[in-house]
């Protein structure tokens, strides 16, 4: 049995269709808390409702594909979406540098540390157990502070429940309205960075020829 290569979207050597492709290609999230919001943003220009399930969706202009948040970054790293709308903690996460251009408001939150009461002095500890599922933010923030061992364990959702169960000292989580936090004994210990939904567009599109900013005016408008 041979071994399988375990690749992530920066690994695609071929673009497919999307390569080549002469419409602005507009990368959106295919579900989670920005979902509702991007419907009604995209559904007058494409006849999208609330229902869909499709994945690309055409016009004569634009080429929308719906991904999972945490990959739309990448996606537009890669060359295979001209502007994105994701959260602005995706984008700092992955660490891609994209051009920001519009804050939609959508989804506004807080990205930060989140806890028991008790542990709100988790800095005066020798060392700190930590789950997030934003290891980028979590590791570009712990690497600044004063705490000798950090142990940071990636975790796939509901980060909530570790630190419940005490089965870490914190979380970096996303913030809200407080009620998952408060509901689970949690409350904000810190506060890292702002967050919402927001358009970016990929390096250097002002210096090519697809022209996108007709359609980015269609969306912001």
């Amino acid at each position: 049995m041979e071994m399988l290569t375990k690749c992530t979207v920066e690994d695609f050597h071929h673009l497919g269709k999307l390569e080549k492709e002469t419409r602005v290609v507009f990368g959106v999230p295919n579900s989670g808390r920005l979902l509702a919001e991007v419907v009604t943003l995209i559904g007058p220009l494409l006849d999208v409702n609330s229902e869909h399930r499709g994945l690309l969706f055409e016009s004569e202009d634009m080429v929308v594909i719906c991904a999972r948040s945490y990959d739309l970054p990448k996606l537009a790293e890669r060359g295979m979406a001209d502007i994105i709308l994701t959260g602005y903690d995706y984008v700092v996460d992955s660490g891609v540098e994209l051009e920001e251009i519009y804050d939609t408001g959508f989804q506004q939150c807080t990205i930060g540390i989140v806890g028991v009461k008790e542990k709100e002095r988790w800095r005066q500890n020798k060392s700190i157990s930590v789950a997030t599922q934003y290891p980028g933010i979590a590791c570009r923030f712990f690497e600044n502070q004063d705490v000798p061992n950090c142990s940071l364990f990636e975790v796939s959702g509901a980060a909530e429940l570790y630190a419940q169960a005490n089965i870490v000292d914190i979380i970096v989580d996303a913030y809200m309205t407080g009620e998952t936090a408060k509901a689970n004994g949690l409350c904000l210990l810190e506060p890292i960075l702002k967050s919402s939904g927001r358009i970016f567009a990929r390096p250097g599109w002002r210096q090519e020829d697809k022209d996108i900013g007709p359609v980015i005016m269609r969306l912001i408008s």
